[in-house]
């Protein structure tokens, strides 16, 4: 994963230090410059995707948001944001992109959203606690050269955490990933379509 976007980095560098922090420092490697390397090559997947920072949402202890973020070693990562609402619903936002490479910039394709009721929502936040994911160790093996990467972000009362998997088809990133996908079921933009 990381092979197939260091090419990108150069042109995303040259935006200058005005784009989101999206990971707390430290979050990949104990070495800083290997550690902004890691985050960077996700990052660039986020601003493709026109995504917010959840890790600054963090500087609200009121903002409970959670994302999953799928990247493919292809060229079209997906993002699904839930952002909760103090009615006890929530907002689902889905979106997919392509992701910048050195002769083009990245590129939103699609985004939908819909309300979720309060139920759906408890669904989202029972299975976190469930997942155990605030405990959930950050994984940093992004696997080989043909796959997936599923990454889990979530904030809530201040408090940011990450963790990702490399195509899991088991376990608490999968669960959480399963059910995010379910409840975009018909919303997900597809690229044949949004192209």
């Amino acid at each position: 994963q990381l092979a197939v976007i260091a090419g990108t980095l150069l042109a995303f560098h040259g935006a200058g230090d005005a784009r989101p922090r999206y990971f707390p420092p430290g979050t990949f490697d104990h070495d800083p410059k290997f550690d902004r390397f890691v985050a960077d090559c996700y990052a660039t997947d986020l601003i493709a995707l026109r995504e917010p920072s959840l890790f600054e949402r963090a500087t609200s202890k009121t903002s409970t948001s959670f994302r999953f973020l799928l990247m493919p070693t292809a060229i079209l990562p997906v993002a699904i944001r839930i952002d909760l609402q103090p009615d006890g619903t929530s907002i689902l936002v889905a979106k997919i992109a392509r992701r910048p490479t050195q002769r083009a910039a990245g590129k939103l394709l699609g985004r939908a959203a819909k309300r979720l009721t309060a139920a759906d929502t408890r669904r989202v936040l029972d299975l976190v606690r469930a997942s155990k994911f605030w405990r959930l160790p950050t994984d940093t093996n992004r696997g080989g050269r043909d796959g997936e990467e599923w990454v889990i972000e979530g904030v809530e009362g201040g408090h940011y955490h990450f963790s990702a998997a490399w195509m899991p088809t088991e376990g608490p990133i999968y669960d959480l990933a399963t059910l995010f996908r379910n409840l975009a079921n018909g919303v997900l933009p597809h690229h044949d379509v949004v192209e």
